[in-house]
């Protein structure tokens, strides 16, 4: 088989080191500091890596043709994506299909993926779809095709997208990996969302169901999805409407084995306006977990489909499945022009299932009767729920909720009075803990901070002998007095009422008590939301950024992927809250700190983060890097993650072990 990147194409000069002025400092201390951590993993005793899949060279350098894609940094990710051609095959179609994503941000982005997608397509079409070709590589060539066909359609290339569509099916079983793996289902989907009906389209939609089962299904429902999404702005719209009606129509005439499909057949009938025939399938349903119920069989062992990551003793699998089928259908369906008796009977049948399970039922069940129209029935619903389930907080939430987003504030405040009223009688704290920083939240959300310091007056401290001798000598914060005060900070920021020392006083009371009650995953998330994303929201750039040291003890204990994880969503705030800054650096204050001072603080703290990754492993310090790649991007601009790549490439086959 032809491979899409032959050695003619993939051969680029081979890479050699960039010299040390080509580099800026934080490149060439990334690269030092992976040379030591390499160093010291092959001194110490033998381990076995979390990661086998990958050598630690190849993974750092998918994430950095990744970053770059993702940042819409053509010409930049496009090197380093010829760079690991011959290790990873798909990263060329690969990365211009991210790149494909980035068109409306970046000018001339899709002139070059047009122009580097030309290039490639003789070799694609020679890609054999032989029988006696190796399973392996017609899975190669069959991702290669699909990742192009999407990029093409991305780019407004529709002739293009389906020639190469179309030699995808001449494969064996073309369509199985694309409808049945999500992340190649998404791909196809959105590829046939932008492009206009085609035969081959139209009979991926209409046999995706009988053929694929409950992946057919999701793969169906989200090309309707998007085009009802569509739909939603351009109502007139001639070829979303087509799409929505065919993938309605799969629905329709297909036979439907399982409840998730029936589930997603509901929402698909929904988002076509279809009520009468979503209420069959609710009916449907029901008669299904009947006889499931009568015949001894659990839907709660048997439906994977259903996970519960917390116990819910009161709570009912089957009335939760309902409730959530009529959630999504509501939200997908256009309400106003929803029959009347049709609304009455989907109210109806929330109001009896609300109250058969627990407060997070019921707070689901009210804040979509609530859409329906029928707040009385709302109201009802979570009066129903037992005073003695502690659940029942997130009941009123829920409603609250629902009631603030139909522009019903008086109503809200009385079920508001009403919650704090329950939480005062409750024997326990936490009820009174789920309710008051839930709706602080709720309200911090809608940028209403007067309201949320208002809940949060209505907190209680507990008293008795203990309380009054922990405090005997100084006032000792606990973990209730760091999240209200967290809270209101946070609220107080949003009013930007009080003067800087204040603020500056206030800030210096939660970093003095955070590590001290919280530490790893809660300790960063708390930094995060309380703190750091606040202060910038705030423009108050100094103050956030004397939060970043903290962070470093806050993922000490974290390792792998949630690392990973964790440092790319700190990075990409600090990155997107302060790119004014860095891209334009002058000697002038930004918010109380010169362009200079911002860049200084942010390259201490990746240095000393990627310094404690390197005294860990070499592991650690791949993924330290990864998720600082969008920052680094930020400071020294995309022409510092190819200098990286060119650097790993050149050393990186001298870290595994021999």
């Amino acid at each position: 088989m032809t491979s899409l990147l032959s050695p003619e194409r993939t051969q680029l000069s081979r890479p050699t080191l960039a010299s040390r002025a080509e580099r800026s400092a934080l490149v060439q201390h990334a690269l030092e500091l992976l040379s030591a951590a390499a160093k010291n993993q092959q001194e110490a005793s033998f381990q076995i890596e979390e990661r086998a899949v990958y050598q630690p060279d190849s993974w750092l350098l998918q994430k950095c043709w990744e970053a770059l894609a993702d940042a819409g940094a053509g010409p930049e990710a496009l090197t380093v994506a010829h760079m690991v051609a011959s290790r990873q095959p798909l990263a060329l179609v690969q990365v211009l299909y991210r790149l494909s994503r980035q068109i409306d941000r970046r000018l001339g982005l899709a002139n070059l993926i047009y122009q580097e997608l030309a290039q490639l397509h003789s070799q694609l079409m020679r890609n054999e779809a032989l029988q006696e070709v190796p399973e392996r590589e017609a899975a190669l060539a069959r991702e290669q095709l699909l990742y192009a066909a999407a990029t093409a359609a991305a780019i407004g290339e529709a002739q293009r997208a389906f020639t190469l569509l179309e030699r995808l099916d001449q494969f064996t079983e073309p369509w199985e990996r694309p409808i049945v793996m999500p992340e190649q289902r998404q791909v196809l989907s959105e590829a046939i969302v932008k492009l206009p009906p085609h035969p081959l389209t139209v009979a991926l939609i209409a046999h995706a169901l009988r053929r694929y089962g409950d992946a057919g299904a999701q793969f169906v429902l989200a090309i309707t999805t998007a085009a009802s999404d569509h739909l939603r702005v351009s109502p007139a719209a001639a070829r979303p409407a087509r799409l929505l009606m065919h993938g309605v129509n799969a629905f329709r005439h297909s036979t439907l084995t399982s409840l998730h499909a029936r589930r997603l057949t509901a929402v698909a009938l929904a988002q076509a306006g279809a009520s009468d025939e979503v209420l069959n399938q609710l009916t449907a349903i029901v008669n299904i977990q009947a006889a499931r119920r009568e015949s001894g069989l659990s839907l709660r062992k048997a439906d994977q489909n259903v996970l519960r990551q917390v116990k819910r003793p009161t709570a009912d699998a089957d009335v939760d499945f309902l409730v959530y089928t009529i959630q999504e259908a509501v939200r997908a369906m256009p309400v106003r022009t929803m029959p009347r008796e049709h609304r009455i009977e989907l109210a109806n049948r929330l109001v009896l299932l609300g109250a058969k399970s627990d407060g997070w039922t019921a707070a689901g069940a009210a804040s979509t009767l609530v859409e329906l129209g029928a707040i009385k029935y709302a109201v009802e619903v979570v009066d129903s729920i037992p005073a003695s389930d502690p659940t029942k907080a997130e009941g009123y939430i829920g409603l609250v909720r629902g009631l603030l987003a139909v522009d019903e504030p008086e109503l809200a405040q009385e079920q508001i009075a009403r919650g704090l009223a329950w939480v005062r009688s409750y024997p326990g704290r936490n009820p009174a803990r789920a309710l008051i920083w839930g709706l602080a939240e709720l309200f911090l959300e809608r940028r209403e901070p007067a309201q949320a310091l208002a809940v949060l007056d209505a907190w209680e401290e507990p008293g008795g002998f203990w309380r009054a001798l922990r405090n005997r000598f100084g006032r000792k914060w606990s973990d209730d007095d760091l999240r209200n005060q967290g809270l209101r900070l946070r609220a107080l920021l949003q009013q930007d009422a009080l003067p800087p020392k204040a603020v500056q006083q206030q800030i210096n009371a939660l970093l003095a008590w955070a590590p001290r009650l919280l530490d790893g995953e809660a300790l960063f998330n708390f930094l995060t939301e309380n703190l750091l994303a606040p202060l910038l929201a705030a423009g108050r750039v100094e103050q956030a950024l004397s939060v970043l040291p903290l962070y470093q003890r806050a993922m000490g204990g974290g390792s792998g992927e949630k690392h990973a994880s964790r440092l790319a969503h700190l990075s990409r705030l600090l990155a997107t809250e302060l790119a004014a800054s860095l891209q334009t650096p002058t000697a002038d204050e930004v918010n109380g700190a010169t362009s200079s001072a911002i860049r200084s603080a942010l390259e201490s703290f990746l240095l000393g983060v990627w310094q404690a990754d390197s005294q860990r492993s070499l592991w650690q310090t791949v993924h330290g890097i990864e998720g600082t790649l969008s920052l680094l991007i930020a400071l020294d601009g995309p022409e510092a993650i190819v200098a990286l790549a060119k650097g790993i490439a050149h050393s990186g086959k001298q870290w595994s072990r021999p």
